[in-house]
C-alpha cells in the first residue's frame, strides 16, 4: 500500500495513488510524479497548458519591428 509523499495518506493501492496525486497535489507534484500522473490519466491536461500570451507579445513586437523597418525603407531610404 503505497503512502503519499506529500500528506502522508495511506491508499490502497497504485491506480489509486496517482489518482489522489492528481487530484489532491496536481500543483505541488514534482517533475517525476507529474510524468507519472500524467501518464496515468489523472492530471487534468488544461491546468498544464502554456499560455499563449508570449506567443502573441511576440508577434506583436515582430510586426510591430518589421513596419517600422518597411517605413523607414521607403520613407527614409538608405
Amino acid at each position: 500500500m503505497p503512502e503519499c509523499e506529500y500528506c502522508d495518506a495511506t491508499i490502497s493501492d497504485e491506480d489509486a495513488y496517482l489518482t489522489h496525486l492528481g487530484s489532491e497535489h496536481a500543483d505541488e507534484l514534482g517533475g517525476i510524479d507529474r510524468r507519472r500522473v500524467a501518464d496515468h490519466g489523472s492530471l487534468n491536461e488544461s491546468d498544464d497548458a502554456p499560455s499563449p500570451t508570449m506567443a502573441y507579445v511576440f508577434f506583436a513586437m515582430f510586426a510591430f519591428f518589421t513596419a517600422a523597418m518597411i517605413w523607414y525603407l521607403v520613407f527614409v531610404g538608405i
